[in-house]
């Protein structure tokens, strides 16, 4: 009304999840997670479906579902636990932070709002006397009486009776509860709370003193303006047409003046596809701005509901009779049946015979209410429009005139149900209403953490962090995998990972296979070139990679033993192998143990002929050319303790994979591919000691990994790297593999064990339809909607650059990836991290700018 406060206090106080209104009635609250729907195959969403049909079917009463799509505030994420970060770690937060605060971003979340029943005569009448008391209290300007300790023993214990029966219940906590009500009058303006930070707040909860209740006052939630239609925007002359006014205008003291509108589904579908039909679900997934919604029911129970299908029935064989020409009735003038009645009679058959079928089915007599808001009224009416819009000729919504603030009123739990909700009721059974899937999510990564970028698959935005090196304290494997074809933004994202890596403080070991060492180029740029250390394995100028001189002890006799026997096939059982172990082993006992040392002590073994003939290989080898990486003592040894160490790769010969696949092959390769091969396995090796005996997390990170794990199960890189993503977790380690095939990675098994997967955009189909086995999709339908996506909508090639006249990626849709993380898939926008020279570096080399 104009130029009042309509009181909007409906709490005498709030124990746990328990709130007391003043009309005595007993509310519990409860939070749903919401289920991760989109991307499961019909298989899993049939089950979803009985999940949330069992919890349907076991309410009773009055319940309130609700659908908030709250405002997220980056700052409110919880603090990530980094206790040595990087003096760059505030530099690039700040910067996410400034960056998302040009994005309006939301989060979906689900309440159970549910009046308990009294459980006698006694406790109603006690709820009566309460609720006169309170009225009295009020009316006077007391405090209300507050519930006794007997009372909220009894009602907790009967809300944890109603959670055991519902199954997936989170008891909500009382500043949850007030961040319902204070975010509903904000809804839009600068100061609608974040559910984060409310979480964090203690206000809410009631206390005990002495055995007697003590609450803290809620009346700032009554310090709230409504003027239905906006009847003070209007001018005082011309006349009004009220259907051109249905909105609220809200007004608060410290959020200042939002509008907001309300429609209701007056018609539902006589049925729907289930999959496919989820008309709840799309208002979470499709619509691209925030809708709350919610449900006002009241559930009859099997029986009773059956008792008023067979009456309905009844009543429709009247019906029929009346359009039915009588026995003795000669005239031929007899009505049509409307078609009314014909589909009134199959809709009550079928409920009848799903009631039977399923002794616990209940009936929902429930109206579903749709809530947009605007900072502007012309804001408000084109997402109210556009949602109204958006429906089918089956599925109708209105606004009701006169009634929104009823609307507003019906999705707050605590408050008594308007009128407006019986006008709209719709009948359903709970099997019904599960089929369209009210809870359903896209939340993606982990709470805390680095932002990794934007949830975009759903309706609205959503950040989206990626806490990696939090990953191994939480017993899960830091394993990554990374794949996109050329220009799809791979080395951007790895490099992006990389930077949040080391702000946090923790340490990266990789390679570099361009001639323009990117990697190294932008670790030095983004932190400084005295933290990295670079050993060019084809013309090395700065370390050696001795593996008995960067390692010590066991460490250093394997990677030695492993590197030799490699680079002269020399079998581990054989006599040279034998007695290639042993000599390492006495090797790696002196003060300063090396190669140049080890061809001393095989010199000294001459008269043994195995001996002999390891001596004279490895002297041939040492003075091949482009072998000094491993064998020039005068090069120093690699620094272990570098923050960043990078292995330049440009350069080395590799056998290609077709000579690897027999012995006689493998005899063939030139010395140059053999030490090619051996020396980049004895870097995995070096990577994996390295990583392993640091406290500190340490990323491994592998671009174009076929090199690494090709040669399949058996060969040292291949168990090296499953020897990182097994016991990384154990070693506080993790591992990243990008590249452009999935298959990169050697077999299923490796790749199934990766935690993360990114997949960006891949033109070549058969490649793509890699792409979506490796995130574990095997659901043909899914596989083939997903398989589309990635050929032709993820960062598409739809906008021609007016310099060049090439095809590049559509403005704003950069950095487009499908990912899977801890098991959930989801489509994510990469943020670069917003630093200046970190993004230059990013995707800047010595020859030029990237397009």
């Amino acid at each position: 009304m104009i130029g009042t406060v309509v009181p909007s206090v409906p709490f005498r106080a709030i124990v746990g999840n328990l709130a007391w209104t003043h009309d005595g009635t007993v509310w519990a609250i409860w939070r749903i997670d919401p289920l991760p729907y989109r991307y499961a195959s019909d298989s899993d969403k049939v089950s979803y479906g009985r999940v949330i049909g069992n919890l349907l079917r076991s309410l009773r009463g009055e319940p309130l579902i609700l659908s908030l799509c709250g405002r997220v505030d980056p700052r409110d994420a919880p603090a990530s636990a980094v206790t040595q970060p990087h003096p760059i770690h505030r530099e690039i937060t700040d910067g996410y932070l400034r960056l998302l605060d040009d994005y309006e971003l939301r989060d979906r979340t689900y309440w159970l709002a549910l009046p308990l029943p009294h459980s006698s005569g006694w406790a109603s009448a006690s709820s009566i006397g309460a609720s006169a008391s309170s009225l009295v209290a009020r009316s006077f300007g007391l405090t209300p009486p507050m519930p006794g300790v007997d009372e909220v023993r009894r009602r907790a214990e009967q809300a944890v009776r109603v959670a055991r029966a519902a199954v997936g219940l989170v008891p909500a906590t009382p500043d949850e509860i007030l961040w319902i009500h204070r975010r509903a009058a904000r809804k839009g303006t600068p100061t609608e709370p974040s559910l984060t930070r409310a979480r964090r707040s203690r206000y809410a909860e009631a206390t005990v003193r002495g055995r007697r209740l003590r609450s803290p006052s809620f009346a700032f939630l009554g310090q709230v303006h409504f003027d239905e239609g906006g009847r003070t925007d209007a001018s005082s002359s011309g006349t009004r047409n009220p259907f051109q006014h249905r909105y609220l205008k809200v007004t608060t003291a410290d959020g200042g003046t939002g509008y907001q509108a309300f429609l209701v589904l007056s018609d539902l579908p006589e049925s729907w596809a289930f999959p496919g039909g989820e008309w709840l679900a799309a208002l979470h997934e499709d619509t691209r701005f925030p809708v709350d919604w919610a449900i006002r029911a009241t559930v009859n129970p099997g029986n009773e509901a059956k008792r008023k299908v067979t009456r309905k029935r009844r009543q429709l064989a009247d019906q029929v009779g009346e359009f039915s020409a009588a026995e003795n009735d000669d005239s031929p003038e007899v009505d049509a049946l409307p078609s009314w009645v014909s589909v009134g009679q199959r809709q009550l058959a079928e409920e009848q015979a799903a009631l039977d079928a399923h002794a616990s089915e209940v009936e929902y007599e429930a109206t579903v209410m749709l809530g947009v808001w605007g900072g502007t009224l012309d804001e408000c009416e084109e997402y109210a429009e556009a949602l109204r819009s958006s429906f089918s000729d089956e599925l109708t919504a209105v606004r009701p005139t006169g009634d929104q603030l009823a609307c507003y009123a019906a999705m707050l739990p605590g408050v008594t149900t308007p009128r407006v909700v019986s006008d709209y009721t719709q009948y359903l059974l709970a099997d019904d209403l599960a089929k369209s899937m009210p809870f359903v999510g896209s939340r993606l990564g982990d709470q805390s953490g680095q932002i990794l970028g934007l949830g975009i698959d759903a309706g609205t935005q959503a950040p989206v962090r990626l806490n990696l090196t939090d990953w191994t304290s939480r017993d899960i494997s830091a394993s990554i995998g990374l794949f996109a074809e050329l220009g799809a933004g791979k080395s951007v994202t790895l490099k992006k990972i990389l930077a949040d890596i080391a702000a946090d403080g923790g340490r990266t070991i990789g390679w570099d296979r361009t001639r323009t060492r990117e990697q190294v180029t932008f670790l030095s740029a983004a932190f400084g070139a005295d933290q990295v250390q670079v050993a060019d394995l084809a013309n090395p100028t700065s370390f050696s990679l001795d593996p008995l001189r960067v390692l010590r002890g066991p460490a250093a006799a394997q990677a030695a033993e492993t590197f030799l026997s490699q680079l002269l096939g020399v079998e581990a059982t054989s006599e040279q192998g034998t007695i290639l172990a042993e000599t390492i082993d006495k090797v790696i006992a002196d003060e300063r143990p090396s190669m140049a040392a080890l061809l001393e002590a095989l010199a000294a073994m001459s008269d043994a002929p195995a001996a002999a003939e390891l001596h004279r290989q490895i002297r041939a080898s040492a003075r091949r050319p482009g072998t000094g990486v491993i064998f020039d003592p005068a090069l120093p040894p690699l620094d272990t303790s570098a923050d960043h160490i990078i292995f330049g790769t440009h350069g080395m010969t590799m056998p290609r994979r077709h000579e690897l696949r027999s012995a006689r092959q493998l005899a063939q390769l030139p010395f140059s591919a053999l030490f090619g091969r051996a020396v980049l396995t004895l870097t995995a090796v070096l990577a994996k000691a390295i990583a392993f005996a640091d406290s500190r997390f340490v990323l491994v990170h592998a671009d174009e990994c076929y090199w690494l794990t090709r040669e399949g199960e058996g060969s040292p890189g291949y168990d090296t790297t499953l020897e990182l993503i097994r016991d990384g977790r154990k070693n506080n380690a993790g591992l990243l593999l990008a590249g452009h095939d999935p298959e990169d990675t050697g077999n299923e098994t490796l790749l199934g064990l990766l935690s993360a997967v990114f997949l960006g955009r891949q033109r070549n189909h058969q490649l793509a339809t890699r792409y979506v086995r490796a995130i574990g999709i095997t659901d043909t339908q899914l596989a083939a909607s997903l398989t589309s996506v990635i050929t032709s909508d993820l960062s598409p090639l739809t906008h021609t650059d007016p310099a060049t006249g090439d095809m590049v990626v559509e403005p704003g849709r950069e950095g487009e990836f499908i990912v899977r993380i801890h098991s959930r898939i989801g489509m994510v926008k990469v943020l670069e991290p917003p630093v200046e020279r970190i993004r230059h570096a990013i995707r800047t080399t010595p020859t030029g700018n990237r397009p």
